[in-house]
């Protein structure tokens, strides 16, 4: 999904990790973000490559689960607003998971990489 540039929303002042992201209208159509929401969690061989880009992210910490928990959906879609608390839930998950690699990620928790991704 692609936000309008313009309609993205970070504290600049705040420059301790994370930031507050608000997020107010979607460059993607409706339909298509329905679509994404309601394929969210049916891992695809088609992305295989991009969700071990997105567990190597998760372990190396550039991607936060406290990050996408300061995420905050104002647009007026729905879906988005639930395809966010669907990638929350995945993160609390996730961040239950000890001493965690990519190829665990990967191998335990394909539903919840494709959600991240």
């Amino acid at each position: 999904m692609k936000p309008w540039l313009l309609n993205i929303l970070a504290c600049p002042i705040d420059k301790h990790h994370p930031l507050d992201a608000y997020f107010f209208s979607w460059e993607t159509s409706e339909d298509e973000i329905k679509k994404i929401t309601m394929e969210a969690s049916v891992p695809s061989e088609f992305f295989k490559k991009n969700y071990a880009h997105i567990a190597k992210q998760l372990v190396d910490g550039t991607i936060s689960p406290a990050s996408i928990h300061r995420i905050v959906d104002k647009s007026e879609s729905e879906y988005s607003k639930r395809l966010l608390a669907i990638a929350v839930d995945a993160t609390l998950r996730l961040e239950q998971v000890p001493d965690k690699c990519e190829e665990d990620l990967l191998g335990e928790f394909p539903e919840d990489i494709d959600v991240m991704y």
